[in-house]
């Protein structure tokens, strides 16, 4: 997915969290305070959606030191990234950022986890995903599927013919 619609997509997580403005900071933070920020890993993790969030906060005007980059296994405590600039932007961003790098480093660490379980009985058996993702958020799950070393399958319904049961159903066989 081309950057200035990942952009977009991000930018239209973040006006849904804030549609107006947010309350707290726009009372209690001066426009002019610059702060320094840091994401750090919770939990050791094959790291996924960092790159799209570093995209979206250089966007945003913050200035962004990325340690690790997506595919990266880190431990608890490693420091993911350094991020610098208004403090009422990093505060509007923050839970939008995480929420993005828990879901989809958990999608990835997941899918790397089980490669690893089953590649011990069988080292040609591949795990693929579902087109089954939460609206608006495929591209970022199907491409922590990827970085976790798993097949995305198919990305829409554009992408390949695959004839389910409801389609037999309607039609009634596809035997011509």
């Amino acid at each position: 997915m081309a950057e200035e619609i990942v952009f977009r997509r991000l930018l239209s997580f973040l006006e849904e969290d804030i549609p107006f403005w947010d309350t707290t900071t726009g009372i209690l933070i001066p426009e002019k305070v610059v702060v320094k920020a840091h994401v750090v890993a919770k939990q050791s993790c094959v790291v996924a959606g960092i790159d799209d969030v570093v995209h979206f906060l250089e966007r945003l005007g913050l200035q962004v030191t990325q340690f690790i980059k997506d595919g990266d296994v880190v431990e608890k405590g490693a420091t993911l990234l350094e991020v610098v600039g208004s403090a009422k932007t990093i505060l509007a961003v923050e839970r939008l950022i995480l929420n993005i790098l828990m879901h989809c480093s958990g999608i990835a660490t997941e899918v790397r986890r089980l490669i690893e379980l089953v590649r011990r009985v069988n080292g040609r058996v591949r795990i693929a995903a579902t087109r089954k993702t939460l609206p608006g958020l495929r591209y970022f799950e199907k491409k922590a599927v990827a970085i976790g070393g798993g097949d995305t399958h198919r990305l829409s319904l554009t992408d390949a013919i695959l004839i389910k049961d409801n389609h037999i159903k309607i039609i009634g066989s596809i035997e011509e």
